[in-house]
């Protein structure tokens, strides 16, 4: 079947050869699977679910074996890193980035605080973009799909003088919204509008030194998006939120409807009735500069990145026809990293040492505002940095037994500010001046503390065996350590820890601590029938301490410490039976508690969010040759037992298990590089609930889903 080039230890390594449990889809397959944005991946990836809170372009969750936190506050990193070109991507907005020109993507499954570090406890994953060539080639690419929307795509490079190389790729889409708007006059939800560009200039320095400069813009102007589907919710006798019969009147505003009169008479969960005041603007833009070269017959690495990101965003968050409340937020995040890596071999010895630096820094705001009652604005700023040392060995003790020992020490300083102004919405608006304020700032030294302040240092580390008698078989078991570092809540109105008074705030509230995962693996990498099948298997065991559970109530939307365990293990086949005919299937199973859990019920052990049970996925593709021409049939799938958006269980929060189904047809001549092809997406046109709100203080709860069945035709050129 060929061998898959993976980079998870920093160097280039075949898949087979790496004992960590890998997904990895080289730029070809993300093409012909119509990944659009790095969320669309997970359809292939067992144990990964990537989605957005919001239903749209927004941000996104990465969810690796049940471990994630879907908090969409943008200063708070994720407990699953994502790389793009080997450079941190650190919030929820940056990392629903558009993908495009793609060498590869991997999914790398268990802490890989090691070589990566960054708040990597449940898993990594980096995308990785194509590098200019000394030949010159490039692609073009023009998609035109359902809701009228259109996408172009292309890159070409090759070179430009002696030792001088560049690559120029770029794309564009836009489109109508897919979420349906059924009120007069209001306009649909959730278009495309979004471009990038990218370039990279490549030199050889002297014989044996490389330098990649690379420069990039993606940019989504202002367009309609922030809406969710809205059902009538009421809180029952035992504290738990449960939906509105249809033929109950609840509020005395008529069977089955909402405190304000008002029920949805459709159930598609990606149409409504709305107020169409909710849009999305923003941009990133990064450049960065990596060196490679020879240093006393080792290889020195340095990769130095500056990025700069903007978010604006409001929406209905109501998701009805009455002016009830929305939610905006925003702000700017600004990012500086430096890496320096030294690694070599000598014989059974294999090793890379290194330092990084990381100087991220945001100011933000979220705007409660529940119309004409209250409106809360917290403006706040947090600034992170960061500094490492790791280093990792892998030695060969026996023929064909290896041990791998690795450390990292990662010391992390936090300084956070919040602001909170309350407008003359607010009820207790005296009219003495143009807002009131609760003072969370330096301003306020004396009530702070050293609670808007944190400065830890901690390692992670890796031991693990592997015995390779041959190329067909590799067996690996170890234990590692991962760290996320601590941070600081900020809520959506800005009251956390406000006392009775109504003025007096309760500082130490707003901090949360470190998060540390012991984690026990194991795996076997098998080929099988002369190569023709692969067959890739693991199982783990996740100890948790201070886990940091994210939880939903109403206004309040906090990050708590709690102990946790995470079991269960993949199964991941490749085959290749025929010449022309691939298939690759994919399982996951998950065993997992948080611990100590307040719920109306009392403190129990729950489930935690986003975490299935049981994961599937499959892809069979099929060519066949016509004469002179090629015909490809393919056929994906992914399956999600039922998981929960929150961790206290009720109706409202549950995530029903489903089924997603996805077609793609092409006819074309490889040996001149075109093809046409068509696709259907979502082809049974499931209702898939991504996510979910309880926010029964309004008497609401809100749903966000994935996009309902989507027609495209498209056409490709290489050159």
């Amino acid at each position: 079947m060929g061998e898959i080039i993976v980079t998870a230890q920093r160097r280039e390594q075949s898949i087979q050869k790496v004992g960590i449990a890998i997904t990895a889809l080289s730029g070809d397959e993300l093409s012909k699977l119509g990944v659009a944005t790095a969320s669309d991946i997970a359809r292939q990836v067992p144990a990964l679910e990537f989605d957005s809170g919001s239903g749209g372009g927004l941000n996104a969750f990465v969810t690796i074996r049940g471990v994630s936190q879907v908090d969409y506050s943008e200063h708070q990193e994720a407990p699953n890193a994502v790389y793009l070109d080997e450079v941190y991507v650190p919030t929820p907005s940056m990392v629903a980035f558009p993908v495009y020109d793609l060498a590869r993507a991997e999914a790398l499954r268990g802490p890989q605080g090691t070589l990566f570090g960054r708040n990597s406890t449940g898993g990594l994953l980096q995308f990785v973009t194509k590098d200019p060539t000394k030949d010159w080639d490039g692609y073009f690419n023009t998609e035109y799909s359902s809701f009228s929307t259109g996408r172009v795509e292309g890159a070409v490079g090759g070179p430009i003088a002696d030792g001088v190389s560049f690559r120029l790729a770029g794309f564009g889409q836009i489109g109508n919204g897919w979420f349906k708007n059924n009120n007069p006059s209001g306009k649909d939800s959730f278009e495309s509008n979004s471009f990038g560009i990218r370039g990279k200039l490549a030199f050889d320095i002297g014989s044996d030194w490389k330098a990649i400069v690379t420069g990039s813009l993606n940019k989504s102007p202002r367009h309609r998006e922030g809406v969710y589907k809205s059902y009538p919710v009421y809180v029952d006798a035992n504290g738990v939120t449960q939906f509105v019969p249809a033929n109950v009147d609840i509020y005395g505003t008529g069977a089955g409807n909402d405190p304000f009169g008002y029920r949805d008479p459709s159930s598609d969960g990606t149409e409504g009735s709305f107020n169409d005041v909710g849009f999305l603007k923003k941009q990133t833009y990064y450049g960065t500069l990596k060196l490679q070269g020879s240093v006393g017959g080792a290889t020195l690495t340095s990769i130095s990145n500056y990025t700069k990101s903007d978010i604006d965003y409001l929406e209905d968050s109501d998701g009805t026809p009455n002016n009830i409340f929305n939610f905006g937020s925003g702000g700017y995040t600004r990012q500086f990293s430096q890496e320096l890596r030294l690694s070599g071999d000598a014989g059974p010895l294999n090793w890379t040492v290194g330092g990084y630096f990381l100087d991220l820094k945001g100011s933000y705001y979220t705007d409660f505002i529940l119309i004409g009652i209250f409106d809360a604005i917290n403006t706040y700023q947090q600034r992170t940095r960061s500094y490492a040392a790791f280093g990792q060995i892998e030695y060969e003790i026996l023929p064909s037994v290896k041990v791998t020992v690795g450390g990292r020490y990662t010391h992390d300083r936090k300084v956070f500010n919040s602001q909170v102004a309350l407008g003359p919405q607010d009820p207790n608006y005296t009219g003495t001046s143009a807002d009131q304020y609760w003072n969370f700032n330096a301003q306020s030294a004396a009530a702070w503390g050293s609670s808007n302040r944190q400065s830890r240092g901690d390692w992670t580390g890796k031991f693990q065996l592997s015995y390779e008698p041959d190329n067909n078989l590799l067996l690996y078991a170890g234990v590692s350590r991962g760290i996320r570092a601590g941070g600081f809540n900020a809520t959506a109105d800005g009251t956390l820890g406000l006392q009775p008074d109504g003025v007096t705030v309760d500082y130490s509230a707003v901090p949360f601590g470190n998060e540390t995962v012991v984690a026990y693996e194991g795996g076997a990498k098998l080929r099988v029938f002369d190569g023709k099948a692969n067959i890739r298997a693991s199982a783990f065991y996740y100890d948790y301490t201070g886990y940091q559970a994210f939880n939903y109530n109403g206004l309040i939307s906090t990050v708590s410490n709690n102990d946790a365990y995470y079991a269960g293990g993949e199964l991941e086949i490749f085959a290749n039976p025929i010449e022309g005919l691939n298939i690759s299937l994919g399982a996951a199973y998950l065993d997992a508690k948080v611990k100590d859990i307040v719920t109306p019920g009392g403190v129990v052990d729950v489930r935690p969010v986003k975490a299935p049970k049981w994961s599937l996925n499959g892809l069979v593709t099929k060519t066949f040759d016509i004469g002179i021409y090629q015909l490809g049939l393919q056929y994906d799938f992914d399956y999600q037992s039922e998981s929960k958006a929150n961790l206290i269980v009720s109706p409202v929060t549950t995530l029903p298990s489903s089924w997603m189904h996805n077609a793609r047809i092409s006819f074309g001549r490889e040996d001149q590089g075109w093809e046409l092809y068509g696709f259907v997406r979502n082809f049974t046109d499931v209702n898939r609930k991504a996510f979910a709100y309880d926010n029964s203080w309004t008497g609401l709860a809100l749903g966000s889903f994935a996009p309902p069945r989507t027609y495209g035709v498209g056409f490709r050129k290489d050159f």
